[in-house]
């Protein structure tokens, strides 16, 4: 039997100080709606369970400002321009399709992504900017995202065509659907964690190195699917409401994507699949997040959502307080009871006093597993 490959080290450390840092705290307001994540090193479930928590199912109270604008914007403009789409790319300059997209791809990043995924990717769209499969799976793909370095600059590059020479400009409906789904490849690239160990698991976790249809993928793109489906229905938009019906049939994961990702696993040679963990049942009840492996439909844990939203009445209480405390000081200032100086920052903004509470606050974390 060949001895199984285990690397020394990983981007200049030892294999074994590798550490998975622990996720921040979420929350639909003050500074905890701005989280911090670092590139390539946070486990991939983690992020998994850390992001679907700040979208699944969340009533309008439950969202942030920002997420309820970024919606509004994207439907906006997905039911103005989608006219527009699905014909003569003559019509209009092609840089306002251009536009489109970025600005589709913004807000989609706003509301699911934490505004994070900007700063680290770049996109481009245009007619025919994509064509053959590079691993030969299809004759021809719409969309890829890989990782870049130029120089000293590192991002992740997503091309999406919004069109063909053949057929012309693709109806508005299926370059959102692709540009979704490149959207959470982007993700998992950028703040994944790439170390030995998390490598060893990619059939577990987010697929096969160059596919990276694993079961992390498809749970993430269908949960934001159902939710921009939701968005359709809100806004009584029948293409949204149906968005990629063919490819996620239902509450279906993606059926491209699955079968992509089978694929990818049988090219694997006998050593490669030697340097990999077995696969695991997606259903495992350890993982609040899960995928049927018949239905290939997602279950979210009750109990850890409710354990989010009762984590963040409490940091929405300790707010309150701290602004009332603060109104107390400045109240008590204002009768000439401080006079050494003691209080002397407490006009600060009080979003300010709140990132410092969080921070105080964050020493703990709610992203590891039920």
């Amino acid at each position: 039997m060949a001895k199984r490959e285990i690397p020394k080290s990983i981007r200049g450390r030892p294999a074994a100080d590798v550490i998975h840092p622990i996720m921040p705290k979420y929350a639909p307001f003050g500074q905890h709606q701005k989280p911090q994540l670092e590139k390539v090193t946070h486990k991939a479930r983690d992020l998994l369970n850390f992001t679907v928590m700040a979208f699944h199912t969340r009533r309008d109270c439950d969202l942030s400002k920002r997420q309820i604008a970024a919606r509004e914007a994207f439907t906006a403009r997905f039911r103005d321009r989608k006219q527009f789409y699905g014909g003569d790319p003559d019509v209009a300059p092609l840089d306002e399709f251009r536009h489109d997209v970025q600005c589709l791809a913004n807000s989609l990043d706003e509301f699911f992504f934490f505004k994070l995924l900007g700063q680290y990717m770049k996109l481009k769209s245009g007619i025919d900017v994509v064509g053959r499969d590079p691993m030969g799976i299809d004759a021809r793909i719409e969309g890829e995202t890989f990782a870049c370095k130029m120089r000293d600059d590192e991002f992740i590059q997503i091309n999406v065509n919004i069109g063909s020479d053949e057929k012309g400009l693709y109806e508005l409906s299926a370059i959102v659907g692709q540009l979704i789904h490149e959207m959470v490849h982007a993700y998992f690239l950028n703040f994944a964690c790439d170390c030995w160990r998390c490598k060893k698991d990619r059939l577990n976790t987010v697929g096969v190195e160059h596919d990276g249809h694993g079961p992390l993928f498809l749970i993430l793109h269908r949960l934001i699917l159902t939710e921009v489906r939701n968005w359709g229905e809100l806004v009584g938009d029948g293409e949204l409401r149906m968005l990629l019906a063919e490819d996620c049939p239902g509450d279906s994961a993606s059926k491209s994507a699955i079968a992509r990702a089978r694929l990818a696993i049988g090219s694997l040679t006998r050593q490669e699949k030697r340097n990999l963990n077995n696969v695991r049942s997606t259903q495992t009840k350890g993982y609040s997040i899960r995928l049927q492996s018949e239905s290939k439909t997602v279950i979210v844990s009750p109990a850890r959502q409710n354990k989010q939203l009762r984590m963040e009445d409490i940091l929405r209480a300790k707010e309150r307080r701290e602004k009332q405390f603060r109104k107390d000081l400045l109240r008590e200032g204002q009768n000439g009871v401080p006079n050494d100086g003691d209080y002397d920052d407490i006009e600060e903004d009080s979003e300010e006093s709140s990132e410092e509470s969080s921070h105080r606050s964050d020493s703990s974390s709610d992203s590891s597993e039920l």
